[in-house]
């Protein structure tokens, strides 16, 4: 049945259809199919739509998130840039070992996700080597950041290490969104709920983006994406601010039947890759490799780690048998 509906959702899934049109459609197909039954007992017409609506806002956001870039016919280097690369084929690199479908280190070390995959595109258009530096957490990846023990970060360009990293063109963009218990109607911004107590993830680059523009908020702060979640799911917090992308994925694999998304923040945040200050050289080869990243490309990227790895378990939990 999932599989069904998931096939439905995409069918409808026009960049030209509206958000309201398309949830219309949806409702009606399935209100005419032989799975209307499974789902709407013990379901109102609003938890349905409201379950709807948050299908179709994670369907539209991740073909909306990718960044349309030209690719360029070949990968021109200065003889500065190409002796530069000569002279370090290999660069120390790490990233946020809890932040899937973004990114991760598994338990072998190896370095997996969206960036991964990013990556590797970008391993095979340049001919860098990328030397992984796993980390336990977010913390430590910065502090190696910060201490010049890794060449590059994966980062978002919104960071507050600016002061220590020169960032590379952004590649993928995100809408931070809202987070509460599946009781909660939909919310149309920060605004709505700033008397509630919401929640923010530690050292994450959009927290103080987020934490300037509402100053008189008295934001907790989680150590990560799953005690966020975890602290809605039991009340300790009202909401939880993050990535759609990360949100989705961490509800749906740690099977949080109590918490959903219930609307979107004006913030977004851009994937970038920051690079130690004294490797001008390396930044401009990165933004030359990651303009010649095709559409396409990142489509099959997101395809692969977004719609097929939790956009079905989403859809059992909301429809079940």
């Amino acid at each position: 049945m999932a599989v069904t509906i998931l096939c439905r959702l995409r069918h409808v899934h026009d960049p030209k259809t509206s958000a309201s049109r398309a949830e219309n459609t949806m409702l009606t197909w399935l209100k005419g199919s032989q799975y209307w039954t499974h789902f709407a007992q013990g379901n109102s017409a609003l938890s349905i739509v409201s379950s709807l609506k948050s299908l179709l806002f994670i369907l539209l956001s991740v073909q909306a998130s990718v960044a349309i870039a030209a690719p360029a016919p070949e990968l021109a280097l200065t003889d500065s840039e190409r002796r530069w690369l000569n002279e370090n084929p290999t660069v120390r690199f790490t990233g946020d070992p809890n932040w899937l479908p973004y990114e991760a280190f598994d338990a072998n070390g190896e370095y997996i996700g969206i960036v991964a995959e990013h990556l590797k595109l970008i391993s095979k258009i340049s001919g860098i080597t990328f030397d992984m530096s796993p980390s336990a957490t977010w913390t430590e990846s910065t502090e190696k950041a910060k201490t010049g023990m890794v060449d590059i970060l994966s980062e978002t360009d919104d960071s507050d290490l600016k002061s220590h990293l020169v960032f590379s063109n952004s590649y993928l963009s995100n809408p931070i969104v809202i987070a509460m218990h599946n009781r909660e109607n939909y919310v149309e911004g920060i605004s709505v709920v700033k008397d509630r107590k919401l929640a923010l993830i530690r050292d994450y680059g959009y927290a103080s983006k987020i934490r300037r523009q509402y100053p008189n908020i008295d934001f907790i702060t989680v150590d990560d994406i799953q005690d966020g979640l975890l602290a809605v799911s039991t009340g300790e917090v009202d909401a939880l601010l993050c990535t759609l992308a990360l949100c989705s994925y961490t509800i749906a694999e740690l099977g949080l039947n109590n918490v959903r998304i219930v609307g979107k923040t004006e913030f977004d945040t851009k994937l970038a890759l920051g690079v130690q200050k004294q490797l001008p050289e390396l930044v401009s080869i990165l933004n030359k490799a990651i303009d010649r990243i095709s559409p396409g490309e990142q489509q099959v990227i997101l395809d692969a780690w977004i719609r097929q790895k939790f956009a079905q378990k989403l859809i059992i939990r909301w429809f079940p048998r």
